[in-house]
């Protein structure tokens, strides 16, 4: 190894390290005022562990804890080393890394929504979110039965720890499947000829509607209608702002990177959900789609990634300037 790429590896392990130091201060430096945070603080725990129920995991710790406040920051500890891990694993260099680091933040709302309030949402995201990045990665690139392994582990808990993830998994574990959708209805409407591999996509697609069916009871809640209050009433505004920001700036990589289209249309459907009737709830859904779409703009997109992310802060900036004195210092 030359000097150059240990100096590469060391910068950012230090980025890693300080960087992850300072986020768990952050976000365990005394507990946020938000509204499930009570909750939290008076949940009894599960005395039985039950894998098949979604949360069921994280509550069977907190019994098994006994400390309320002591669970809700581990919690928090693990969401943001899990996050900046997966980040530290994919192939991009420390300045794309340091970049990245700030999506919590200056980005998106994670660092406010799910580290400091759901943090079981968190948890499960964070966990999804190494998972995409493992899937990224080069690492037991040449032993596919240990990344089967890893992938199985990582997502088996992600599911089991948040019922959100069974709807965000599938895009994940498959880059383009939306893209994948689009070409086989293409391919049915024009009555084209299958192309390799149609079938396996067709396959997997169905996996993923059986999963929709089973989660639909969860997904109630996110459709047309709802009666539940919702928060993200602005969220989808400035999702909407941000990708014709994107599209202006470098629809060229919309057309030609599938791994970048294809989140940012699922970013942009769930956003524009909410202007058809959809509850803002939608916005957990956007969320996740937002941040594996910033990550992807990183890891593929060679060029100009820079000024886009500076477009696209603002609105983020201005939500953490306005809220963690709230959540934090009162």
């Amino acid at each position: 190894m030359n000097n150059k790429s240990s100096y590469f590896i060391s910068k950012k392990l230090l980025f890693f390290l300080i960087i992850s130091t300072l986020y768990i201060v952050l976000v365990t430096y005394r507990l946020p005022y938000c509204s499930d945070t009570n909750n939290y603080l008076t949940h009894p725990g599960f005395e039985k562990l039950n894998l098949l129920s979604a949360d069921n995991l994280l509550y069977h710790l907190l019994y098994l804890i006994g400390d309320n406040i002591l669970w809700f920051k581990y919690l928090q500890t693990v969401s943001v080393i899990f996050f900046l891990s997966g980040l530290f694993i994919i192939p991009i260099n420390s300045g794309r890394f340091l970049l990245a680091s700030l999506i919590p933040w200056f980005y998106s709302i994670i660092g406010l929504h799910y580290w400091s309030c759901g943090i079981r949402n968190s948890v499960s995201f964070s966990l999804l979110f190494f998972l995409f990045c493992f899937i990224n990665s080069k690492i037991f690139i040449d032993r596919k039965y240990l990344r089967f392994i890893v992938k199985t582990i990582f997502a088996i808990l992600s599911l089991i720890t948040h019922w959100t993830s069974i709807f965000i998994l599938p895009f994940v574990l498959k880059k383009t499947l939306l893209n994948n959708i689009l070409e086989i209805f293409n391919s049915i409407f024009l009555f084209k000829i299958p192309k390799k591999n149609i079938y396996k996509n067709i396959l997997f697609i169905l996996g993923f509607l059986l999963i929709v069916v089973f989660g639909a009871n969860k997904l109630e809640i996110y459709s047309f209608f709802a009666s539940r209050q919702a928060y993200g009433t602005k969220f989808p505004i400035v999702m909407i702002v941000n990708l014709i920001i994107y599209y202006f700036l470098h629809k060229d990589s919309i057309k030609k990177i599938k791994e970048i289209s294809s989140l940012y249309f699922l970013t942009l459907v769930t956003s524009a959900s909410t202007f058809f009737g959809f509850t803002q709830l939608v916005i957990r859904f956007q969320l996740a789609f937002w941040i594996l779409f910033l990550v992807s703009i990183l890891i593929y997109q060679r060029k100009n990634a820079f000024t886009f992310f500076m477009l696209s802060s603002p609105a983020f900036l201005y939500y953490l300037l306005n809220n963690y004195s709230l959540y934090y210092l009162y």
